[in-house]
């Protein structure tokens, strides 16, 4: 509905956005996760005055969000699309951040309490609610509508999550404002190091589709943009339902060296065995998925893409050791392995795309990922004194060469899809064969 450029408009407007939202939400996301968990672990006294404090938190970051976003609505104009043309729409899209931390009070909590099930079916109505009212919007208003959308996909979250926490029956709590003060140190201590490097993040996907689209136009970041989106939304649903159950139990294990270990070996071949025939088929049916989901005007994105879930797979391992800085508190240790690897990213980025355009752009993702892996290894290894376990990388590259081999024999060169076969059939029966072996064991 909206092609290349209308995606390309929408990346800048949530590029934008997310910048924001990752300068002003003060990492709450995350670092609250565990303060309530702890909380609640305790006693329910501790537990509601550790979600009243969190509440009053949420507050007071989502304002300054909205009211940060008002005032720098014509800056944003500006830089990112070289006009003051947009600012009514940055000043309409103000309200998302807002919405975005109140959705993070109900999703943290849901979070903290271990409520899984109550959060996926939150995250799965929401979207699907969203969803809804969004085509319609885009199908009669085209790329006029990219802005009621990106609300209403701020919005519904909200109200969906909000409804699954009202049978909880938490009651008001008073709290001192010496106690507020006190475990607000705490939460927005870790937050801040996890909000300044997410801005890192963010910052750097920001300057890199300015920077596309004022050396190569709208159509060619809406290229880009579809290609991560392809995959982010698929591979992130793998990765966040896994640190749904990941995190918490973490925190609770992590001064126990053997069991932090074994649920690190744990969970990372349960993520690669998801995984690996997941992009497999990905990158067999790639020009049957990017016809699909967008239209063949998108067709061009296809190594790229392919280049991006061989980075993805790799980068599962290092997502998952890297909660390690977060739980052990190494929170200069985690800011600066998250800058050194946005600099080399961002610096790999350009590069690539000034001499290989969009295809420049997906090796400088699968190398920068490389590089991160060895990075997060060494860290953890040299700072943390936890050694990962090598069997681990084991696996990850015998199941990395199968996705390789498909990407290959599909695309690279020799366009052989029966030869293709042979890697998608393994990995999709490796995988099948390791999950009915846990099954066994777990019975």
């Amino acid at each position: 509905m909206l092609g290349p450029v209308g995606l390309g408009l929408h990346g800048l407007y949530t590029s934008a956005l997310s910048f924001l939202t990752s300068v002003t939400n003060f990492g709450l996301a995350v670092s609250s996760v565990k303060e309530i968990n702890n909380a609640y672990l305790s006693s329910n006294e501790d537990f509601l005055k550790t979600y009243t404090i969190f509440k009053r938190l949420i507050l007071l970051t989502g304002f300054f969000g909205f009211i940060l976003s008002i005032l720098l609505s014509s800056y944003l104009s500006k830089v990112t699309f070289g006009s003051y043309d947009y600012i009514t729409d940055f000043l309409l899209l103000s309200i998302t951040l807002l919405f975005y931390q109140l959705t993070i009070q109900n999703e943290s909590l849901l979070r903290g309490i271990n409520n899984v099930n109550k959060l996926i079916q939150s995250n799965v109505i929401s979207a699907a609610v969203s969803f809804l009212l969004s085509a319609p919007i885009y199908y009669y208003f085209k790329k006029n509508g990219i802005i009621w959308s990106i609300i209403i996909y701020s919005l519904i979250p909200y109200f969906i999550s909000k409804y699954f926490i009202l049978n909880l029956n938490l009651k008001k709590v008073q709290v001192s404002l010496g106690e507020f003060i006190e475990k607000s140190k705490i939460i927005l201590k870790l937050g801040f190091i996890i909000s300044i490097t997410n801005a890192l993040s963010t910052l750097v996907s920001y300057l890199l589709r300015i920077f596309i689209n004022h050396t190569s136009g709208e159509e060619i970041v809406g290229l880009y943009t579809a290609g991560f989106v392809i995959i982010l939304t698929y591979i992130n649903l793998i990765l966040s339902s896994m640190l749904n159950d990941y995190y918490p139990k973490l925190s609770s294990c992590i001064n126990e060296v053997t069991k932090v270990k074994n649920l690190i070996h744990n969970y990372t071949k349960i993520v690669l065995f998801i995984l690996t025939p997941m992009i497999t088929i990905f990158i067999f049916f790639h020009h049957d998925i990017i016809s699909l989901l967008y239209s063949n005007e998108f067709l061009s994105i296809s190594s790229m893409m392919i280049l991006i879930l061989l980075g993805m797979f790799i980068k599962s391992i290092s997502y998952i050791l890297s909660f390690l800085f977060l739980v052990k508190n190494t929170n200069r240790l985690f800011f600066f392995n998250e800058l050194i690897f946005n600099l080399y990213f961002l610096f790999l980025s350009i590069i690539g795309f000034k001499y290989l355009s969009l295809l420049g752009l997906g090796i400088s993702y699968l190398v920068s990922n490389l590089f991160y892996l060895i990075q997060v290894n060494y860290l953890i290894e040299k700072h943390i004194k936890i050694n990962i376990d090598k069997s681990i990388y084991l696996i990850a590259f015998l199941l990395f060469i199968l996705c390789c081999s498909t990407a290959i024999m599909i695309n690279f060169k020799f366009h052989n899809f029966n030869l293709a076969l042979i890697p998608l059939i393994a990995s999709i029966a490796v995988s099948v064969s390791k999950f009915i072996n846990i099954f066994k064991v777990s019975q």
